[in-house]
């Protein structure tokens, strides 16, 4: 959180991508291509770091060209980490209908690890969510994290619960919706991640205003 406070800093982050572009440099004299698609991970990292998913949708889509040129050399592991950035890429950049296309078609082509990918589900779900598609994605959810209550990694379950009280706030559920921003709040702490808590104080303040309460919603 440090590294990535100091990277808002315009000089700290244009210092940072100098020594990026530097880097890039003195590995292209090994004509590696794991070398090369490390560069350009690394400036997906940094892009998505600083806030600018739209610009490291271009080196994803090289990464993308130069995977499918020297399949020998990666896993399918690295094939499927490179397209759920890119569909990661597309939700940040707002390029919504196009984000779910991108997850759905990884879903397919990679169904065992997307399977066992918590995010990337969560993401599809909100993506359908976003879209309009709710029905379809009350349907993956009850299906994919209808134990929430038996799951045991903290973050799924906060995950889970914001992802169920955003989907219940959209369809005016809202008693159904404020179970779950209570379950989300008794499982967050502040040593998980912030932006659940961030995320669930939202929820709250969203849930007081559509019930009425405006002027609570406003205090919070």
């Amino acid at each position: 959180l440090a590294a990535a406070a100091k990277l808002e800093m315009p000089d700290v982050r244009e210092k940072v991508l100098r020594d990026i572009k530097l880097l890039e440099k003195e590995t292209l004299s090994y004509k590696s291509a794991v070398l090369d698609y490390q560069m350009l991970m690394l400036h997906v990292t940094f892009f998505n770091y600083t806030n600018q998913s739209s610009r490291s949708l271009d080196y994803l889509q090289r990464a993308l060209e130069l995977l499918s040129k020297k399949q020998e050399q990666f896993s399918i592991a690295d094939n499927y980490y490179v397209r759920q950035k890119f569909a990661e890429a597309l939700y940040f950049s707002s390029r919504f209908d196009e984000a779910l296309a991108s997850y759905k078609s990884v879903a397919r082509d990679f169904e065992i690890l997307f399977s066992e990918d918590s995010y990337a589900k969560v993401k599809t779900i909100q993506l359908l969510m976003i879209t309009g598609n709710c029905a379809e994605a009350k349907n993956l959810l009850d299906t994919d994290f209808s134990n929430y209550n038996l799951i045991d990694n903290p973050s799924i379950s906060v995950r889970t619960a914001i992802t169920y009280a955003q989907l219940y706030l959209l369809q005016g559920e809202f008693e159904k919706a404020w179970e779950f921003i209570l379950l989300g709040k008794n499982r967050v702490s502040k040593n998980l991640y912030i932006q659940y808590e961030i995320e669930l104080r939202n929820l709250e303040n969203a849930y007081f205003y559509l019930t009425g309460d405006k002027v609570l919603a406003r205090d919070l």
